[in-house]
Order: C-alpha cells, then sequence, then structure tokens
C-alpha cells in the first residue's frame, strides 16, 4: 500500500516536472516554429530534459501499475499461503518479478539524471525495497517449491501426499508368513 502511494504520487511529480520541461524555450523556435502535434521525429523537436521526464513518466506508470496488481496478488499469496494453494500464490511471482525490474529501472533512470532534493531520498528507500522484496521473492519461491513437492496431481484435484500405514492386520499375517516361510526346508 506504501508504495502504491509513494508510486502515484511520484507520478504526478514527475507529470508535473515533464510539463515545465515542455514550456522552456528550445533552439531554434523562432526559425523553425514548434512542432506541436506528435510524430515519428517527436524526439528530435524535445529537449533532453523533457526527454528524460518523458521516459521517467512511462517507466513510472509501469511502475505503478506493477504496483496496483501486486496489491491484488498479495492479497492472493496470504490466502494461498493459508489455504495452501499453489494457484492462489503463483500470481504473486511475476508481479513482485516485474515490480522489482520497474524500481530497478525507475532508479537507474533518475540516477542517470541528476538526483536533487528529496528525490535521492526517494530513490535509496525504492533500492532498499528492492532489495527486500527481492528477499521476499526467495521465500515465496522456496515455500512454492515446498508446496509444489507436496501436492499431487490426482485426476484433476490436488491432494497432500500421506504416508501409507499398514494395517495392523497385515502385520500379523506377515509374522505369520515369515515363521511358515522360514520353516520349509531349504
Amino acid at each position: 500500500m506504501i508504495q502504491l502511494a509513494i508510486f502515484g504520487w511520484q507520478t504526478v511529480a514527475i507529470k508535473y516536472e515533464k510539463d515545465h520541461a515542455t514550456d522552456s524555450i528550445l533552439p531554434n523556435y523562432y526559425e523553425y516554429g514548434r512542432l506541436d502535434i506528435p510524430s515519428y521525429y517527436e524526439s528530435y523537436w524535445q529537449s533532453p530534459e523533457e526527454r528524460f521526464y518523458t521516459a521517467l513518466f512511462v517507466i513510472q506508470a509501469l511502475c505503478l501499475l506493477a504496483s496496483f496488481l501486486l496489491l491484488f496478488a498479495s492479497c492472493s499469496l496470504i490466502y494461498g499461503a493459508h489455504m495452501g494453494s499453489r494457484c492462489l500464490i503463483w500470481p504473486w511471482i511475476p508481479c513482485m518479478t516485474a515490480s522489482i525490474l520497474c524500481t530497478t529501472a525507475y532508479c537507474i533512470t533518475w540516477w542517470s539524471g541528476d538526483v536533487r532534493d528529496y528525490w535521492l531520498l526517494l530513490t535509496i528507500l525504492q533500492i532498499t525495497t528492492v532489495f527486500i522484496n527481492s528477499y521476499c521473492l526467495i521465500v515465496v519461491l522456496l515455500y512454492y517449491r515446498r508446496i509444489n513437492s507436496e501436492l499431487n496431481c490426482n485426476g484433476g484435484g490436488f491432494k497432500h501426499r500421506t504416508i501409507q500405514y499398514k494395517p495392523k492386520a497385515y502385520k500379523e499375517l506377515r509374522k505369520k508368513n515369515y515363521c511358515l516361510n522360514n520353516n520349509l526346508p531349504g
């Protein structure tokens, strides 16, 4: 929830920075005019700062989407871990992987530009959450592997494997046969 709130707030802040960069005067603005219609050569007339914020906005939107999906996948993970259902656990794994990759790309993109003010603190917090999320991903993968080894697919339904205990009568019959078989002439 916190990560979703942070990414939502950062999306608005990046959009503001992008709009601020768009209003800056471009080189040769008065000679050739300004192209207000996006086209194939859109990045040609954009300033480097505007391109930076456009890329950052796209990555931020992907982070926000991954974080939103991760919210529902986390609820599914909690219920799946409680019920022991691997079908409810596996959606969390790709969502968390996407969140880790998008957050890492977001921080690297910020660090490729100039990191100033509170953005430095936020990117450090985001990298810290990447490390925590990576550890959680490894733990959930190990748990998922354990559930896969415990569950046996039987006719479309999943059953826990249990140790088959032999009935008491079988043990008594085996003792009688053992005595009979040992007394036979060899």
